[in-house]
């Protein structure tokens, strides 16, 4: 979240418009690719409970799967569970029971990324006695930012 276009030419696509999902795919594939690990990253996997996954992270015996998706409309955390959560957590039902989803966040955002903390969720999916059965990680990254610069705050949010 702090990287800038000017510095980082790879994070310029949170700085554009209209961007597709595969730009934070392949942003997430590169950081996690250059991450110390004894593991091995892929995108685009076929084959994974019956479909084909973003992102796979294979560390030792285990395979976390990560799906990605963009949202333009309603970016509350409420509407990415109803959304998007089914499918992440459905890669879950043959390895851990932990995986991940990251949202590329193109709503209107007046180009702030707000607090890391509220834009990180962990979200369980419960079985028919109400027991956790299974966790995703969801992130939402924002796009459509603009610098720090550009943010201009209303009076009444200035104390």
């Amino acid at each position: 979240m702090d990287a800038t276009k000017g510095n980082i030419s790879a994070v310029s696509y949170l700085f554009e418009n209209d961007q597709k999902e595969d730009a934070l795919q392949n942003d997430y594939y590169i950081y996690m690719a250059t991450a110390p690990s004894d593991g091995k990253i892929n995108i685009e996997v076929n084959n994974i409970a019956g479909g084909r996954a973003d992102v796979v992270i294979n560390h030792i015996d285990h395979q976390f799967i990560f799906e990605v998706k963009r949202e333009l409309y309603n970016s509350s955390f409420e509407n990415i569970r109803k959304q998007y959560l089914g499918q992440a957590s459905e890669y879950q039902n043959t390895g851990p029971k932990l995986g991940g989803l990251l949202v590329l966040d193109l709503t209107n955002n007046k180009g702030s990324i707000g607090a890391i903390e509220d834009n990180i969720k962990l979200e369980f999916i419960n079985d028919e006695a109400g027991k956790p059965v299974r966790a995703v990680l969801v992130v939402k990254v924002f796009g459509n930012r603009t610098t720090p610069s550009h943010i201009k705050l209303k009076d009444e949010e200035i104390i």
